[in-house]
């Protein structure tokens, strides 16, 4: 019976621990939704115009195939102005507040870790820009190419 209570109290463990360990990854991917939402709004009521506040100058990459998703070189890769995406933001906003993930490139007053950018499409792509932490990690590649994926641990 003793011997039951210690594999129960392990499997509680071990399912615990991968339940918990993605809720930094889950806030990620909904704040890319969001964020996905927030510019297809903004999109639909300036005919079109997407809410950038300048050009990203490095190349943004699929973690999983290293093909590039935002090409710095052709001008497609956007920083997101998310100030333009708040309400009351010329009464078109949706965001209540900025993500807090959302670095200083993206919005005043921003201290997050992450430079939310979109595409000409309004795709959204991330690049995890201010934390020494997630440069640790495989935030970018050999070149200086960033990722567009979630890096633990850093977020928001």
């Amino acid at each position: 019976m003793v011997v039951l209570a210690i594999l129960a109290g392990v499997v509680v463990l071990a399912v615990g621990g991968g339940v918990f360990g993605t809720s930094k990854e889950t806030a990620y991917n909904e704040t890319k939704h969001e964020l996905y939402s927030a510019v297809s709004h903004y999109q639909s009521q300036h005919y079109g115009a997407l809410p950038n506040a300048s050009l990203f100058d490095t190349n943004v990459l699929n973690p999983r195939t290293e093909s590039l998703l935002c090409d710095a070189v052709n001008g497609s890769c956007y920083i997101i102005d998310i100030d333009a995406l708040l309400v009351g933001a010329a009464s078109t906003g949706v965001l209540k507040s900025p993500p807090e993930s959302a670095s200083s490139d993206n919005c005043a007053g921003c201290t997050g870790s992450y430079t939310w950018l979109m595409d000409n499409d309004g795709n959204i792509y991330s690049a995890c820009t201010n934390d020494p932490l997630c440069e640790d990690q495989i935030a970018t590649d050999i070149n200086g190419n960033y990722y567009d994926e979630y890096c633990n641990p850093t977020y928001p």
